[in-house]
């Protein structure tokens, strides 16, 4: 904690602010979070954690603000990691599972694969016996595992994967080879220097048949001296915008021999002769179950860093004053930023969107829980639907998140550039995951996949659960019915907006489509040719999911102070989406919404923004982050901005007072001979 500050203009400005809010701040953290139980427990957590790394005392300069070289910010990531790690382990809780302490996505810790990705491929893919002996040694902290699937050359093509693992008779065991250069494995989180065995995506070959990519077992590093088995060539990737406290790394392997138990075989064997068989039961794309998992919760990531981001920007926004209103008259009081409307509007927005994304986090999350429950039993029915639900929500996410949280950054000026703000690490770690896990760009296309297949039977009894609300015939030329502005605060108005625009763009781009393919363009040319109309059409349907999911999250709150606000900040979202963002024109192209009705919209989006700034403290602090975590100069929970900065500043290894290679070296070697050119002196 460190010692009290002293009071001063900024800590009374933020008091002051956060006294102005309407509602049970509790009330709304509790819902966040599941339960009061569930907040307690997530509290404890996070504040033992912080005890074990001596960061409670926000006087301090973070570590990971001192040492900044690609060795001491690894060598932060594991102490971290591992501090994060022994607590879940010894209090049995999953906190830390899917966000480390400092609200990074797990993959940010040398040890945050191995719950999620390397013992959750053992879940779903080994058999019983497989399970019942590696699962034991993972659960009780004595493995750490990566996941080993990208290549220097393949990416969200898994068929293409280059790794081979050829069966041998002789030995009962697999040898794994990296056969070119590009089938090096590349980027996998602690891969570099950390994990101690992998889960290895490679070509399966036996009796000179490639039967295609399955997962295997291989042990890495001898797990007393931490060096690499025989055969296999590991290291770091180098320094990244962000997630440089863990090593993302890459591996080669040469003539690298496993048993063969340590293919996982819950879906297909291989016997010691060499012949192969396949499970009859099982979905062609089984193994992307943990992939599907994976992208439900990283929806969840985004909404915690897109809040992240904004609660440091709205705090910094609240106490710093600086000019006034135009046209007002001059009285010497300087304007806090969050009043312009230029500033509110902005992080009212993405504040907005971070909790659409948390409410699309649980909808996405219902989906695969469902899709896993059917696949205990060996149905697969749901198994495109969820696939293409998620990567589409995935793809709007991490979008939004990314964007959002640069765009926060942006909104505290100069401030926000430092690194001290917390705010280039949060961005450039949301930015990632626009990539983690499938491309935007390609997810995108493949909840697309799904609506164009679907489109010429939208008036089927048999929709898949998530187009069910397209049931109908789309009729050209239909026009918004709202009469009056308040209208457009109902949420049947804004689902009905939200709805006409999703049929008509899925069926537009099917129309091209199939007109395309109709007039000699293969499949594939006609996909290219209208892919961007396709990307817009998966949007549109993702953000009526997500409305629907909001609209439906509001609904079941109890608190009425809490509900009326929320309420408000589910309009908010709805109509900033339809005037704002790269794919507003698409609400009104068609005339479906007239320029009297876009700007009543934009009337009730300003008298949204002047009931919710009283309460946009409130609203970031629900999150429940804490001062360590957040590791802001500017973004601390008491708004005491200036004296940190400056504080945290002072302690910057370049400003010590042993300043010899800085002063010392930089001034003799650079800065005099510059200054005395020719020999002429000042």
């Amino acid at each position: 904690m460190g010692p009290e500050p002293e009071e001063n203009a900024q800590i009374r400005l933020m008091r002051k602010a956060r006294g102005r809010t309407s509602f049970p701040v509790e009330d709304l953290t509790t819902f966040i979070y599941g339960s009061p139980e569930t907040v307690q427990k997530r509290r404890a957590a996070w504040h033992r954690v912080e005890l074990a790394l001596d960061s409670t005392d926000t006087t301090k300069l973070p570590p990971q603000y001192a040492k900044t070289s690609r060795e001491d910010l690894y060598l932060d990531g594991l102490r971290m990691g591992k501090a994060a790690w022994d607590d879940q382990l010894q209090h049995d809780h999953a906190f830390f599972e899917w966000l480390t302490p400092r609200y990074t996505a797990c993959n940010a810790s040398p040890f945050g694969l191995t719950a999620i990705f390397f013992a959750r491929t053992i879940e779903l893919m080994g058999s019983p016996e497989q399970k019942s002996k590696w699962l034991p040694l993972i659960q009780s902290g004595h493995i750490n595992g990566a996941y080993a699937q990208t290549e220097l050359g393949h990416g969200s093509f898994v068929r293409g994967l280059e790794t081979t693992a050829t069966f041998d008779p002789a030995s009962d065991s697999f040898v794994v080879n990296s056969p070119t250069l590009t089938s090096t494995k590349f980027w996998p989180g602690a891969l570099g220097f950390s994990a101690t065995h992998a889960v290895l995506m490679a070509k399966l070959i036996t009796r000179d048949k490639d039967h295609g990519v399955h997962p295997f077992i291989v042990p890495l590093r001898d797990p007393e001296t931490g060096k690499p088995m025989e055969g296999i060539e590991l290291g770091d990737v180098g320094p990244k915008p962000s997630y440089n406290q863990t090593d993302n790394g890459y591996a080669r392997f040469d003539n690298v021999s496993i048993p063969r138990s340590n293919m996982l075989m819950g879906h297909a064997t291989v016997s010691s002769d060499g012949s192969y068989q396949k499970r009859p039961d099982v979905h062609v794309k089984a193994a992307y179950g943990s992939m599907l998992r994976t992208r439900a919760k990283m929806i969840w990531i985004c909404a915690v860093q897109l809040a992240a981001a904004v609660a440091i920007a709205v705090r910094y926004s609240t106490v710093r004053q600086q000019g006034t209103l135009p046209y007002a008259e001059a009285d010497g009081t300087e304007t806090a930023i969050i009043h312009y409307r230029s500033q509110n509007s902005r992080l009212l927005t993405h504040l907005s969107r971070a909790y659409a994304i948390l409410f699309a986090s649980r909808r996405a999350n219902d989906i695969y829980q469902d899709f896993e429950s059917r696949q205990a039993t060996r149905d697969f029915s749901t198994m495109t639907e969820t696939h293409a639900v998620l990567s589409g929500i995935k793809a709007w996410a991490t979008t939004l998140a990314a964007d959002g949280a640069e765009d926060a950054r942006k909104s505290c000026g100069a401030a926000g550039y430092l690194a001290i703000s917390g705010l280039p690490e949060l961005v450039q770690s949301a930015t990632a995951l626009c990539t983690l896990e499938g491309e935007n760009y390609v997810l995108w296309q493949q909840a697309a996949r799904e609506l164009v297949k679907w489109a010429p039977k939208l008036s089927s009894n048999n929709l898949p659960s998530a187009l069910r609300y397209l049931a109908g015939k789309y009729t050209p030329g239909q026009k918004c019915t709202a009469t009056i502005p308040t209208a457009f605060l109902l949420p049947e108005t804004q689902l009905e907006i939200f709805k006409h625009r999703s049929r008509r763009l899925i069926s537009k781009s099917h129309r091209l489509f199939s007109a395309s393919v109709s007039s000699g363009d293969s499949p594939s040319q006609a996909w290219n040719n209208n892919v961007t109309l396709l990307i817009s059409a998966a949007r549109a349907h993702v953000e009526y999911l997500v409305l629907q999911a909001f609209i439906a999250s509001v609904s079941s709150m109890t608190t009425s102070p809490l509900k009326t606000t929320m309420t408000n900040l589910c309009s908010l979202f709805a109509l900033t989406t339809i005037i704002t963002g790269e794919a507003h024109c698409t609400f009104s192209e068609d005339g479906y919404l007239s320029e009297t009705q876009l700007d009543a919209v934009r009337a009730q989006v300003n008298a949204l923004l002047d009931t919710l700034v009283p309460d946009a403290v409130g609203l970031t602090d629900a999150w429940d982050f804490t001062d360590a975590g957040l590791a802001s100069a500017i973004g601390m929970r008491d708004g005491d901005v200036y004296a940190r900065v400056m504080a945290w500043t002072r302690q910057l290894p370049v400003n010590s007072s042993d300043q010899q290679v800085v002063v010392g070296r930089g001034w003799d070697e650079f800065i005099r001979p510059a200054l005395n050119r020719g020999g002429r002196k000042l």
